[in-house]
């Protein structure tokens, strides 16, 4: 499938330190088939950016499903939960 032309967007850094991760790590998840990711928190630092890095990577593909209706985006997610009829009500 071809995707739509879109255009070039210059983010701000601190944008792309935010999407940049998220976005690999969504890619990662639904490319290996895996179900999910497992994230222990102990409450310092590195939980905590771990832990923001997930939260934007839900985010980023919540918009795409809901905001942006992507059927793509839906249909990779419904493989990841191993759901056909999953539909993400919030984020």
């Amino acid at each position: 499938m071809v995707s739509k032309p879109r255009p070039v967007e210059i983010l701000d850094p601190m944008v792309e330190i935010e999407k940049g991760p998220a976005l690999w790590m969504w890619d990662y998840l639904r490319r290996s088939g895996g179900s999910g990711y497992f994230l222990p928190l102990s409450g310092g630092a590195d939980s905590a950016s771990t832990a923001a890095l997930v939260a934007s990577m839900c985010k980023l593909v919540f918009e795409s499903v809901t905001v942006d209706k992507n059927e793509e985006t839906l249909k990779k997610i419904r493989k990841v939960v191993k759901d056909d009829k999953f539909y993400p009500k919030t984020f």
